[in-house]
């Protein structure tokens, strides 16, 4: 087992590099020793510290597990001044993307892969998510429109957040294309406020739904056939009041093998490849603003953009 004591983290990266590519087979285990994250608490990445020791954080190694395309099994102490961190290379043909196999079958319906995510599980999304529930403040009586609803977790997160009495004032809609995931969606939230629509969204004029003070749209309008720029067209001025609330999540990450990591992807690239995020999320700031809507722009895994309007 190689123990580094002192170097730095590009030689690291560079020795682990390199064991990887020996062997990739998915579950394989690389050992290997790093000084104790905890003796050096307070110091900056590589700072030097007792006996020469190089410091790198926990975090420093979690992050480097994910830019490996590995995961960060449960470190063991050595002794006082040393630990044994493994990794362990994931599967990333455990994907949620390759799990349906032909075009019966729903991507993102009750039984696929999609489906065993749950994003409130992610401290990073769950965090960013309750920041934002602090900012728009839901008051009683609201209508709320959820697009791209699936199973309802956002719905469900409103139930843990908002007072019983707000709750149950609240006016609910979700729409998603997956009729199973509009189905187990029933099921769950089976009482009074609450309406679940089964809808393409290029068709969301046909639908008559109203006005809302609050639209959510969480990891959805990213997707391949959505006509994006005529769909926020169509919220901000058919779907909004003067005073309403948006708020938007673009994914900036992918699942596999049970772990999350950072970066959105495009076909053909093997590392993340930002663009086209950057451009959709660029598109909608500039459209909000258009439109008297103050915005702000934050997150990791996901990328949010909220968009309020003063009364």
């Amino acid at each position: 087992m190689k123990a580094f004591t002192n170097e730095s983290l590009y030689e690291i990266v560079i020795r682990l590099r390199d064991e990887i590519q020996i062997d990739t087979s998915p579950g394989r285990i690389i050992e290997f020793a790093v000084p104790n994250p905890d003796l050096g608490c307070g110091k900056y990445s590589g700072a030097l510290h007792t006996g020469g020791l190089r410091h790198h954080s926990f975090k420093n190694w979690l992050d480097l597990a994910e830019a490996l395309d590995c995961r960060l099994l449960l470190p063991q102490t050595i002794d006082e001044k040393m630990i044994r961190l493994r990794l362990q290379i994931l599967d990333k043909s455990k994907s949620w993307h390759q799990s349906f196999q032909s075009r019966e079958m729903e991507k993102y319906g009750a039984d696929s892969g999609f489906s065993r995510i749950n994003k409130f599980e992610e401290p990073v999304f769950l965090l960013d998510f309750l920041s934002c529930l602090h900012q728009i403040d839901i008051q009683p009586g609201w209508h709320i429109l959820n697009l791209g609803i699936n199973r309802g977790d956002e719905f469900t997160l409103l139930e843990k957040w908002l007072s019983p009495e707000c709750r149950r004032s609240l006016h609910l809609t979700g729409i998603d294309f997956s009729a199973s995931a509009i189905a187990a969606a029933q099921q769950r939230f089976g009482y009074e406020g609450v309406r679940f629509i089964c809808a393409d969204f290029n068709e969301i004029s046909a639908l008559n739904l109203g006005r809302f003070e609050l639209i959510l749209s969480i990891g959805t309008l990213h997707s391949p056939g959505i006509e994006r720029q005529e769909l926020l067209r169509q919220i901000v001025q058919k779907l909004c009041y003067a005073h309403s609330i948006v708020l938007f999540a673009f994914p900036n990450c992918r699942y596999f093998d049970g772990e999350i990591k950072y970066g959105a992807r495009m076909k053909n690239f093997t590392e993340p490849e930002l663009s086209l995020l950057f451009k959709d999320v660029a598109f909608f700031k500039k459209y909000l603003q258009q439109h008297k809507f103050s915005v702000r722009i934050f997150g990791k895994y996901y990328i949010f953009v909220l968009g309020k309007r003063s009364r």
